[in-house]
């Protein structure tokens, strides 16, 4: 005997919904540091730990800025471990006075392991030019099954420059309702590890390049918030007047293989 059921539209979205295709973004842990002031164009990280291939990876970026004026940058040319395609989201610097070294600047990238990505790999970040100071962090977060991240459509990508004692705040608004993973990267010179982080985010933890002279370190460090929303802000505190340099992203899961170039908003001081 043949039995039927009747597929009706609230058991059709049961199923899609428990399909782990729908996973949310979740965050996973730290995968590795990496930092020198000895002067060079490559800085390598040895993971810590295991970035699985159902997850994706961030690499953020603290270096000495090359540029000569606040723009979006190049001053990270690639980042490889030998088998996965790295992926720039954001890089931004700020100079004080239009000289090298006298500012930051913040790269931040994300890469989807083709297969996991085991403890104690090395992970080569190469620059455009020689530099001096220059720290790196990888955090792992988790995404649906066959997504990756993507920079949200309207919006989503904003960089600040302040020279102040916080590195500012800043919003985004306006985005489609949806799940977002808010994700803010931060470079300043400094040889501190400190700062208070906006209330409702979690910290990425702060490495510093140099613990000595201040001139000759920086810092990265940022947060992140994982929110169903339009749009939210991020304004975390520093202790001390230094340079910095940020992006802030609010990013969402597309399907492998979409690419996004959203509308961009620059705010400077």
């Amino acid at each position: 005997m043949i039995k039927r059921f009747l597929l009706t539209p609230t058991l059709l979205l049961c199923l899609l919904f428990s399909s782990p295709a729908w996973a949310a973004f979740g965050f996973i842990g730290a995968a590795g540091a990496a930092s020198s002031i000895t002067s060079g164009t490559t800085l390598a990280i040895t993971t810590s730990a295991a970035v699985e291939n159902t997850n994706f990876g961030v690499v953020i970026i603290a270096l000495d800025n090359t540029c000569t004026v606040d723009a979006e940058t190049s001053e990270v040319s690639s980042i490889s471990d030998g088998a996965n395609t790295y992926v720039k989201l954001k890089e931004f610097c700020n100079t004080q006075a239009g000289v090298a070294a006298d500012g930051a600047t913040i790269s931040t990238w994300y890469f989807k392991p083709a297969s996991t990505l085991a403890t104690s790999s090395t992970v080569t970040i190469t620059f455009a030019n020689t530099i001096t100071a220059k720290v790196a962090r990888l955090w792992e977060f988790s995404i649906g099954a066959s997504k990756i991240p993507a920079i949200a459509t309207g919006g989503g990508a904003t960089l600040a420059a302040t020279q102040a004692e916080n590195p500012g705040s800043i919003t985004l608004s306006s985005l489609a309702s949806k799940e977002y993973l808010f994700l803010r990267s931060i470079a300043n010179e400094s040889n501190a590890n400190c700062c208070t982080i906006t209330t409702n985010y979690t910290a990425l933890t702060a490495s510093t390049a140099n613990t000595g002279a201040v001139a000759t370190s920086q810092r990265v460090w940022g947060e992140f918030r994982i929110l169903t929303a339009t749009g939210d802000t991020s304004n975390p505190t520093n202790v001390g007047n230094t340079d910095f340099a940020s992006t802030y992203l609010a990013l969402e899961e597309v399907a492998a293989g979409v690419t996004r170039r959203p509308i961009q908003a620059i705010f400077l001081n």
